[in-house]
């Protein structure tokens, strides 16, 4: 159903004469191979609200067993956001900023050029446990994608905000040997993340259409037929 909509909606802007440039959908399968085989002339953005709303429903549900993430989660979600509506036409910057969330988190505001994996590992092994990062060339243990072990930092080496004030700063660094760590980790280190992050268009975003969605189910009156 969510195919042929799109498809009709194509169909009836192009006979309507309106010059279609890109289209922003949410993550359907059918709909991203229906675009790359038969619009391949269209850019296919993805909507960000529909994938950040999904992890952040993730965090959500993982707090009760993850007390740390009452406090990190927001943070995270934030960061996915900043990165989210960086300029589009450098994906790699993209990538590299939502990434950095986790150094971010562990308390790391700047780091070196590296392999993203190596970066984590060298900057907060003093909050990791021996057997969690036994493996310095891998995070294995931890359920990581090997994409993710290949991804490296080359334009972020820093947070983007003022230095913080050590005796103002309060946050407690989310440990990286932490359930909590890890399952942000995961969600960060999935292939299809890591391949959809630099598609995901906030100009386009449908949160507003949600949100009106959410209120007139509430609000209006049921028909009772």
């Amino acid at each position: 159903m969510e195919l042929e909509g799109v498809k009709r909606c194509i169909q009836g802007l192009l006979e309507s004469g309106i010059v279609i440039k890109s289209v922003t959908t949410d993550r359907h399968s059918q709909i991203r191979a229906y675009m790359a085989s038969e619009k391949p002339e269209l850019e296919h953005d993805f909507d960000a609200w529909h994938t950040l709303e999904s992890i952040r429903r993730i965090i959500e549900a993982k707090k009760k067993c993850n007390k740390e993430l009452k406090e990190a989660g927001p943070r995270f979600m934030n960061h996915l956001w900043h990165a989210t509506a960086l300029p589009r036409d450098d994906p790699q910057l993209i990538k590299e900023t939502a990434l950095s969330g986790l150094l971010n988190l562990a308390g790391v505001h700047s780091w070196s050029q590296g392999i993203v994996p190596q970066v984590i590992h060298d900057n907060t092994s003093n909050l990791a446990t021996a057997r969690e990062w036994s493996n310095k060339r891998s995070m294995r243990p931890l359920n990581i994608s090997r994409t993710f072990e290949t991804e490296r930092f080359t334009k972020v080496l820093s947070c983007n905000h003022e230095v913080l004030n050590s005796t103002k700063n309060t946050r407690v660094p989310l440990n990286t040997a932490s359930s909590s760590f890890a399952v942000l980790l995961k969600l960060l280190s999935s292939n299809q993340f890591l391949a959809d992050i630099s598609r995901l268009n906030v100009s386009n975003s449908t949160c507003s259409v949600e949100s009106f969605h959410l209120i007139a189910n509430i609000c209006r009156p049921k028909r009772k037929f």
